[in-house]
């Protein structure tokens, strides 16, 4: 079976890990598998997809759509977003130009993915429904567009216009996967009709196969103790109150510092207060290291007193898996997608209400005071996770979806 791969974006974070675990795990799983990976120049670069991919025979193949705003004198010139706001303002008059020129991925995608047996789309979004001759595989993230949870929105008005116009097109036209039964009630609650559509199958920890694959000595970065918090800016990772509890944390912990990672938190270094943080880059306990490598990040969670994780929405959670992984003592806020994870996968965590500061730093504090037998906790999580998931069930589930695709008698 031949597959083709779009990633178009090539998200920072948690898709480019799940990437990087199930294309590896499902030609090690299914050695029928033909699997050709399309991204854009920027995201391989990143990610280091090379390294990834192509050591289990998975090819990769630049997109174009994205090359004119990313050169570097176009860059230089700050003209990126411009260019990009002409083609797509003038797209349709325009699309008979080269995809280089015109910016026209969905005519891109239209002419390259020809002759495969289906298409997996790892992240539909922001990208129009191409016109494809074989089936196509959605994997739909969450649906945080539906909300507003605080700060700059996560989308730009013509970007959520775009996501309410496209994704009810995307479900209706392909076979829609989720991580789990929390954003499966999503699609029932926002797009009711397309329910029963719905595959659920579930992801290993993201570590799994990126520990293995780097198998790299544990390096220990930071000379003190620190909280780790995997995140990025958008509102609903909930940072403010976050800050807000470490404050009381580190009045009687001063030593202990809290570290995030993830896209732009280099922007956020300071002391923490009871307003959130102030602005400091010297003397800081919370240090915000912006979007780091694997290797970091593994290094990063291994030496980590524990995770912390306050977002007030989540699909999948990429840090505390990586955490129970790795049999590090997690705290978590009480949500539902969180709470599926306790208790399908026999996981133990120190919950909190993430609306409430003195909720999140009593959370942290109990960790602190009862290490040992959080560490405990931890150790069982890891057993019970290495066991009842990993990225080889994964790719099980994908394969017997994408089998039952392929073979037009099997589809219901």
């Amino acid at each position: 079976m031949k597959i083709a791969v779009i990633d178009q974006l090539g998200n920072y974070g948690g898709v480019s890990r799940v990437i990087k675990n199930l294309l590896p795990a499902l030609k090690e799983k299914h050695s029928d598998l033909t699997i050709e990976y399309f991204s854009n120049f920027t995201a391989i670069k990143r990610e280091k997809l090379f390294f990834f991919l192509k050591k289990k025979n998975i090819k990769i193949t630049h997109l174009q759509f994205d090359r004119l705003p990313s050169l570097k004198l176009i860059k230089f010139l700050k003209l990126e977003n411009f260019i990009i706001k002409i083609q797509n303002k003038f797209k349709n008059i325009i699309s008979f130009l080269p995809t280089f020129l015109s910016g026209n991925l969905k005519k891109e995608l239209e002419k390259k993915i020809k002759n495969y047996d289906l298409a997996l789309f790892p992240w539909p979004f922001l990208i129009d429904f191409p016109k494809l001759n074989c089936p196509v595989v959605g994997i739909f993230h969450d649906f945080n567009y539906k909300y507003y949870f605080s700060g700059q929105p996560t989308y730009f008005p013509n970007q959520l216009n775009h996501l309410n116009e496209q994704v009810p097109i995307w479900l209706k036209n392909s076979y829609p996967v989720v991580s789990n039964n929390f954003i499966k009630s999503e699609i029932t609650k926002f797009y009711p009709k397309f329910s029963k559509k719905v595959k659920v199958i579930n992801l290993g920890p993201y570590s799994e196969k990126i520990a293995y694959i780097n198998n790299k000595k544990k390096i220990k970065i930071f000379p003190f103790k620190y909280i780790l918090c995997p995140t990025n800016l958008c509102g609903h990772k909930n940072l403010g109150i976050l800050f807000a509890a470490f404050n009381k944390v580190s009045k009687k912990n001063p030593r202990i510092k809290l570290i995030l990672t993830g896209p732009y938190t280099d922007l956020v270094n300071g002391n923490s207060c009871s307003n959130g943080m102030e602005l400091n880059r010297k003397r800081k306990n919370i240090i915000g290291l912006g979007y780091v490598t694997d290797n970091i990040l593994e290094n990063l969670i291994l030496n980590s007193l524990m995770v912390i994780s306050p977002s007030v929405y989540e699909a999948d959670n990429g840090p505390c898996t990586d955490a129970w992984y790795h049999s590090i003592p997690v705290a978590m806020a009480n949500i539902p997608s969180n709470i599926e994870h306790v208790k399908r996968q026999k996981v133990h965590a120190s919950l909190f209400d993430p609306y409430n500061y003195l909720s999140i730093s009593n959370s942290i504090l109990k960790i602190i005071k009862n290490y040992k037998y959080y560490k405990k906790l931890a150790k069982v999580s890891k057993k019970n996770i290495s066991r009842n998931y990993t990225w080889e069930k994964t790719a099980t589930g994908y394969y017997q979806l994408f089998k039952k695709i392929y073979d037009p008698k099997k589809i219901n």
